[in-house]
Parts: C-alpha cells; structure tokens; sequence
C-alpha cells in the first residue's frame, strides 16, 4: 500500500471494544487494544503526506448470528437482535466503498455507547442493569 500509495485498511472489531463486559475481559482488552491500534495508525497516516490515499475502517460489530454463541438475553431482544453474518458482510463491505472510518453495525450502538460515556458512573451502572436480565454483560454502560 505504501508503494502504491492507495489502499484500504479494516479492522473488524467489537462493542466489547468500546465497553466493558463482565466475563469477557481477554476479549474486551484485546478488543480495546485494536480500538486503540486503528485510532493511531489513522492518524499517522492522516499526518504523513505520501499516505493520504491509504484509507481506514474500523468495524464495530454487535452479535451476529455465527452460531458460537447463544443469543442474547436482555430486556430488549425485539429491539437489538443478531444480525447475520451476511447482512455483516454487505453493510461492511458498503461502508468502505464509501470509506467511512467508522461502521457500528447495528448502526444506532456506537451512538449509544458514547453517549453513555458522557454519563456518570452511577447512571451507568443503572443502566446495565436495567438492560440485563438473566445474564452478566450483555449491555454493560459501566
């Protein structure tokens, strides 16, 4: 890419890479970890100047429906669901067509997870376990 001085970088992350989630702390941490690897690349490539035409997408998934993990449960299953893996794929796909730096997919969950960011931790933390219902970390806000 370098050579070329053209290219695409994506990273397929996670919401466990904005947030945290109890009983998923080696995923969250590597998770946040590729957040963090695709935030400074982006903007070392933004500075240097034979590196403008090499672009940068980081993916952040909620749950799609691979079948290595049960669905869900939360208080609101009719409203946040898996979403395929193929829809996954085409939303991806159109997103770096259009060279967004950010894809959430669904797309309302990275809105969500930053706004809660600006919330006090005592909030968050109401808000978790509003969401959750016979499970640990399914929506955490904390």
């Amino acid at each position: 890419m370098i050579e070329r001085r053209h290219g695409h970088i994506v990273a397929i992350n996670s919401s466990a890479g904005l947030m945290p989630c109890a009983d998923m702390i080696p995923y969250c941490a590597a998770k946040s970890g590729l957040k963090g690897l695709m935030d400074s690349l982006t903007e070392e490539l933004r500075l240097d100047s034979w590196t403008k035409n090499i672009q940068t997408t980081s993916v952040y998934l909620g749950t799609v429906a691979t079948g290595m993990y049960p669905m869900p449960s939360h208080r609101f299953t009719s409203w946040y669901t898996e979403i395929s893996a193929k829809q996954a794929a085409k939303t991806i796909i159109e997103g770096v067509r259009k060279n967004h730096r950010v894809i959430s997919i669904p797309s309302f969950m990275k809105f969500l997870i930053d706004l809660s960011n600006l919330m006090p931790h005592k909030i968050r933390v109401i808000l978790t376990d509003f969401f959750n219902i016979h499970h640990r970390g399914w929506f955490c806000f904390c």
